[in-house]
């Protein structure tokens, strides 16, 4: 799935959307699954990220990013992926998924 995930493929997606996109990309499954199988990524997707959120936050926070979001999803997802530093060099699309996913949760938010 790395070769094919975009921001336009995560633009539409709701948290569980984005949760469950992250639970098939660390499982190593693709698009197109099934609504069961959707819900245990979603679930094992949320357990990954939050399991690491502190270190997500400190690197998000620590970047001074939150003051130059614009509101534009595709622009404030790479400013964010841009803060993930080695990580997003190391695992682009794990990155860009928790990018997004800090940007629909709320980066300001997430830096108060």
């Amino acid at each position: 799935m790395s070769d094919i995930v975009s921001v336009s493929d995560l633009e539409p997606l709701a948290m569980d959307g984005l949760f469950s996109m992250l639970g098939g990309e660390l499982l190593g499954e693709g698009l197109g699954i099934g609504g069961e199988d959707s819900e245990e990524k979603a679930r094992f997707g949320k357990e990954w990220f939050e399991g690491r959120f502190e270190s997500f936050r400190q690197q998000i926070c620590s970047s001074g990013v939150a003051r130059h979001l614009s509101g534009d999803f595709p622009d404030d997802v790479a400013a964010v992926l841009g803060a993930l530093g080695a990580f997003a060099a190391e695992e682009k699309a794990l990155a860009l998924i928790v990018a997004a996913i800090a940007v629909r949760r709320g980066v300001s938010a997430m830096c108060d």
